[in-house]
Formats: structure tokens, sequence, C-alpha cells
């Protein structure tokens, strides 16, 4: 019989490889779902504002790199840490959230533009000190539960962080992958990505 449980196996990262080598896509899908409201309002409200910053410097297509990147680095990470660490053995909990991907767009704008300041409640704050400061919560938090979790978070916020050095001196690291998600969209919708190019096309003579 099939259950609400069983369709939640097929999304969810599981920390054993075993598992995510028979469900590779999970390594992706575990990010799409949230364990309740305030899990996904958080995640939501640090994207709305770190994103909202990205977004007017950079390409969409940086950001899906960045954001999807961030969430990959951070599955391996919370994979990898119940591998090495003897702390977690015998404890398999499966994970879901977009953390690890809202982590890397914060973190890579932190890193980018660290003097950007942000508006919250009746202060200023920049950019920089809002980054280091998730960081060290998720740091100090780690012995005091969702440990896999948590390192995940730190996983894709290493990734912004590479990612913003990286481009900073010129180099796009997530050009690779840009390339092979947009082979796949194409494959999957040919009509669809012709139309998007041709009304950008068409946008952009306008323009000229």
């Amino acid at each position: 019989n099939f259950s609400l449980g069983n369709m939640s196996s097929w999304i969810e990262l599981s920390p054993k490889i075993s598992v995510l080598l028979l469900k590779p896509w999970t390594l992706l899908t575990y990010s799409f779902f949230h364990s309740g409201f305030s899990h996904l309002f958080w995640n939501m409200l640090i994207l709305y504002y770190s994103g909202s910053i990205f977004l007017n410097l950079f390409r969409k297509d940086t950001f899906i790199n960045i954001y999807f990147l961030g969430v990959i680095f951070g599955g391996l990470s919370f994979v990898i840490s119940y591998l090495i660490f003897p702390v977690f053995q015998g404890s398999f909990p499966s994970m879901i959230g977009s953390s690890a991907g809202v982590m890397a767009i914060l973190i890579f704008t932190c890193t980018y533009t660290p003097e950007t300041e942000i508006r919250l409640l009746f202060f200023n704050l920049k950019m920089k000190y809002i980054g280091i400061l998730l960081v060290l919560i998720d740091l100090v938090m780690i012995p005091y539960g969702n440990s896999g979790g948590r390192i995940s978070h730190l996983g894709g916020a290493f990734l912004g962080y590479i990612y913003a050095i990286n481009l900073s001196r010129g180099n796009d690291i997530g050009l690779f992958f840009e390339k092979s998600w947009k082979k796949i969209l194409k494959f999957l919708y040919p009509s669809n990505i012709k139309k998007v190019y041709s009304s950008d096309n068409k946008s952009k003579s306008q323009k000229n």
C-alpha cells in the first residue's frame, strides 16, 4: 500500500550512502519540502532579502547555479558527516528543507558585498555581520539538536563563500553546472526554451 510516509522516503535525503545511490534525485528534491510553516517562513524571509540584493547585481542563471549547488553541497555535507563522525553512528534521520541553498545565496551576498546594509526593524545591519551571526549560530547549535541539518547549512554557506571569492576574481565556478541544467531543460522542453530565447532576442533588439 502507498502512503504519505512512503512518498516522503522518495523525496527526503537519507544520510545513508546506500540509499542515496538508489535515490540520487533526493540530493535535490529534499530542498523542495519543509517540516512546517515556521521552517518555510524563515527560509523564504532570508532568501527574499539576500536574493533581492543578489538579483540587483547578477543574472538569474547565476542565482540558480549558486542556490542549487548550495543545496547539493549541503546535502553531501550532511551525508558525509554521518559517514565520518562517530557521534552520528546508529542514528539515521532523513532531512528536508531549503536552508543549504538559502545559506549559499546569503553567504555569497555577504561575501561579495559585505558592506551592504539592510533594514532590520529600527536599525541597519551590514550583510557581513548577518552572515557571521548565522554561521556562528549553526556552529554553536550542532551539539544541541538537528546536527545534520546544521552541518548542511554550513555546507551551503561554504559553497556560497567559495563561489563569491572565485567570482570576484573573474572565475565563475558554476558555468559547467549551468550548461548541464540548461541542456536538461532544452531536452525536456525544447519548444519552450526556443520561445524564451526568441522573446529575449526580440527584447534585446528593441533596446539597441
